[in-house]
């Protein structure tokens, strides 16, 4: 099986230029927003995992060398 690297991904979400006024939309945004964060919350604690085996694969491969 081939090894593969993760490479790291940067998303900036800003709301600068935003012309849409949330508080007159039918969608929940804010709980919306609440839900994306924890999402993105997940989405990095199993990054920082996925991150930690893949260096702790290298050293294993390294001292089996």
């Amino acid at each position: 099986m081939t090894k593969k690297t993760m490479k790291d991904i940067d998303i900036e979400i800003s709301d600068k230029d935003t012309k849409i006024d949330t508080e007159q939309t039918d969608f929940p945004v804010k709980e919306f927003m609440k839900t994306f964060e924890a999402i993105d919350w997940k989405l990095w604690e199993i990054l920082q995992i996925l991150q930690k085996w893949d260096k702790e694969e290298d050293e294993k491969e390294e001292s089996d060398d």
